[in-house]
């Protein structure tokens, strides 16, 4: 690919990214001035104090994992004892090994602080994990994947403060000090091999850049009403410490919508695209736990990803709660991929265990199809 051809497809990338910000952001603004009438005055939503603790074992399953042990803990708290209006912040560590002989440590949190001025969340994680790689893009061959190791450190912290109320502004910073190890002799990530995939010899990966939240989501565990907007943009070259120079742009637009009593309908949007050197590892990436179940979390990586998804919950009866989910998605090198052949399903179903009533805390167990495939998640909180 020349330099022309490189720079038409970055142009195109970032006019589509621009596009579906603008798409977004009339969206909002659209539902605001027509959803609220002129006279009513908003309503003022008081929640009684509450801290508290919840550590259990940890048993979780997905197909990247297979069965998942360990322990994990969930504290919520108010940092300001006089402010009885507002979210908990959350400290959420937790450790475990699997039966794939994998090994991690995941140290997720979100805080608040002066009464929603502040907000802060990301996490401080290690993992130690063999892995599979499909190859870069829709066109390999279903039977195809070569194992690897990997061991890496990992950062993401997100701070921001409030603009206005709901709106916030502020930096995003990514590190992640990545070892390959254990490829495929002759393998696409063998270094002596001519494929040449970006990142097959692991690296530093460190970045910084701006990033808007609007947030006005009743609960962070489980929202049955409101939205989550984060729009974000990453830099990382020499001068942020980073091995390779990329920069990655990103939305994850969500909104939540009660009806017919306690029943919630969930949506969300999500799109990222990246220019530059970037590594393998750090591509967009299909699947998971969250985004896209059903496949195998990289089963489809490029550098760019476009996705929605649409999730039907609702309770059953004392703590069981039944939820129903739907999405499609593709991820693609440039706007000649963009076509229907390209284009993956997601869809399933599952159980919700509600764990705490006050909090809203959700054990989950979902079954989801794809493309040729099938996930088990039982995992803690919704996918979004």
């Amino acid at each position: 690919m020349n330099e022309a051809d490189r720079y038409l497809i970055e142009s195109e990338t970032m006019k589509y990214f621009w596009l579906h910000v603008v798409t977004v952001l009339f969206f909002l603004l659209g539902h605001y001035s027509f959803s609220q009438p002129l006279t009513e005055k908003p309503q003022k939503i008081v929640l009684k104090k509450y801290n508290g603790v919840f550590i259990t074992p940890l048993f979780s399953y997905a197909p990247e994992t297979r069965l998942a042990y360990g322990a994990s803990l969930i504290a919520y708290f108010r940092t300001d004892k006089n402010d009885s209006v507002g979210r908990p912040s959350v400290l959420h560590p937790f450790i475990g090994h699997t039966q794939n002989h994998q090994s991690f440590n995941e140290n997720q949190f979100l805080l608040f602080f002066k009464k929603e001025k502040y907000y802060c969340y990301g996490d401080l994680s290690f993992f130690n994990f063999p892995y599979r790689f499909y190859g870069v893009g829709n066109d390999n061959p279903r039977t195809y994947h070569e194992n690897y190791h990997a061991r890496f450190f990992r950062v993401r912290i997100s701070m921001l403060r409030r603009v206005v109320k709901r709106l916030y502004a502020g930096i995003k910073i990514n590190f992640d000090q990545y070892t390959i190890s254990h490829v495929v002799h002759g393998g696409q990530l063998d270094r002596n091999s001519p494929s040449g995939i970006v990142g097959r010899y692991g690296g530093i990966n460190s970045g910084i850049g701006p990033m808007l939240l609007y947030d006005s989501r009743d609960n962070i565990f489980s929202s049955t009403k409101g939205s989550f907007i984060e729009l974000a943009s990453v830099f990382n070259s020499k001068f942020t410490g980073s091995n390779y120079k990329y920069q990655f742009f990103s939305l994850d637009a969500r909104k939540f919508k009660s009806f017919l009593g306690k029943n919630v309908l969930a949506l969300q949007g999500y799109f990222n695209f990246i220019n530059g050197n970037v590594p393998f590892y750090q591509l967009a990436l299909m699947g998971g736990a969250r985004r896209m179940r059903g496949y195998y979390e990289g089963r489809y990586r490029d550098k760019n990803i476009a996705l929605v998804q649409a999730e039907y919950r609702s309770p059953f009866f004392w703590r069981i709660g039944f939820a129903a989910f739907g999405g499609l998605g593709i991820v693609y090198h440039s706007r000649s991929e963009i076509n229907s052949n390209n284009i993956k399903p997601s869809y399933g179903a599952g159980l919700r265990f509600r764990l705490d009533r006050r909090e809203k805390l959700n054990l989950r167990f979902d079954i989801a199809l794809g493309y040729k495939s099938v996930g088990y998640y039982f995992i803690l909180n919704e996918a979004f």
